[in-house]
């Protein structure tokens, strides 16, 4: 799956709601036994940070994460 865009409504950046959205998505994913894309920069930098959802990234995409 792609997660091509993230947006939290305006005034409430900075309370780590994004970082809410992002979780319970990649959550969501992981639980459909699919793998996830992250063109969205804050997707992949979340996953960059939290790397217990490394593995869950498109194979050919992994090494990107470290």
């Amino acid at each position: 799956m792609i997660v091509a865009h993230t947006e939290i409504e305006p005034g409430h950046e900075g309370e780590g709601l994004g970082s809410v959205l992002v979780a319970a998505t990649l959550d969501a994913i992981r639980a459909s036994g699919k793998t996830v894309i992250p063109t969205c920069p804050f997707t992949a930098a979340f996953i960059r940070r939290h790397r217990e959802y490394v593995a869950m990234v498109a194979p050919n995409l992994r090494r990107q994460f470290g």
